[in-house]
C-alpha cells in the first residue's frame, strides 16, 4: 500500500504546481492556491484581493511563468536516482521568461552602462553581457532554449541589482561591483552545472 502522502498527491500535477499536504487527511492544495492558503493564515483579506478576477488571472499566470521556469532560474540538476520534480518543457513561459529576463536584465545593464561608463567600456560590458548567451548556438546543451533561460537568468540579476543607481547615484559604483561579483557567480555555476548535467 502506497504511503499517505503518495494517496494525496498527484506526481504528474506536482511538478507543475507545488503542493501543499493536509497530513490530517484533507484535499491536497497545489500551486497559487497553497500560496494563497498559507497567506491567508497570516493576513486574511490577501486571498480575498486574490480572488478578485484581473488579479487571479495575473497571478496564475505569474506562478505558471515562475514555475515552469524554476529550473533554468536556479540552474540546479537532479540527483542520480532522485526523484525528478522539474515541470515539462513549457515553450510559451520559456518564451516569455527569456524576452522579460533579456529586456529587464539588458535594458537595466544598458541604461546603467551608458550612464556611468565611457562609451567603450559601456560597449565592451554589453558585449560581454550579450557573450554569455552565444554559446547557446554550439554549447554544451543539447537544447539551445534550456541553455539560454539558464544563463539569462544572472543577467537579469545584475540588471536588477543596478536599478538602485535610479534613485541613488552615489551607489552606482558599489551596485556594479555587486552585479559583477553576484551575475559573475552565476554564471560559474550554471556553467558548471552544465558541464556536469551533459557528461
Amino acid at each position: 500500500m502506497r504511503p499517505i502522502f503518495e494517496q494525496q498527491l498527484d506526481l504528474a500535477r506536482s511538478k507543475e504546481e507545488i503542493p501543499l499536504l493536509d497530513h490530517a487527511g484533507g484535499a491536497t492544495r497545489y500551486g497559487i492556491d497553497s500560496l494563497l492558503y498559507i497567506l491567508g493564515q497570516r493576513w486574511a483579506w490577501v486571498p480575498a484581493v486574490a480572488r478578485l478576477r484581473p488579479v487571479d488571472w495575473f497571478l496564475r499566470r505569474l506562478y505558471r511563468l515562475v514555475s515552469y521556469n524554476r529550473r533554468v532560474i536556479v540552474a540546479n540538476n537532479t540527483p542520480a536516482g532522485a526523484f525528478d520534480c522539474a515541470p515539462p518543457f513549457h515553450l510559451f513561459y520559456r518564451v516569455l521568461y527569456l524576452l522579460l529576463a533579456l529586456a529587464v536584465g539588458g535594458g537595466l545593464l544598458g541604461w546603467f552602462a551608458e550612464k556611468y561608463f565611457p562609451p567603450l567600456l559601456a560597449l565592451a560590458v554589453l558585449v560581454g553581457a550579450m557573450a554569455i548567451l552565444l554559446p547557446a548556438l554550439r554549447r554544451p546543451s543539447p537544447d539551445a532554449v534550456h541553455y539560454l533561460g539558464i544563463m539569462a537568468t544572472p543577467l537579469l540579476v545584475a540588471g536588477l541589482l543596478v536599478l538602485p543607481a535610479l534613485w541613488w547615484p552615489l551607489l552606482a559604483w558599489p551596485l556594479a561591483g555587486l552585479a559583477l561579483v553576484v551575475g559573475g557567480s552565476m554564471v560559474g555555476r550554471r556553467w558548471d552545472s552544465l558541464i556536469k548535467s551533459n557528461r
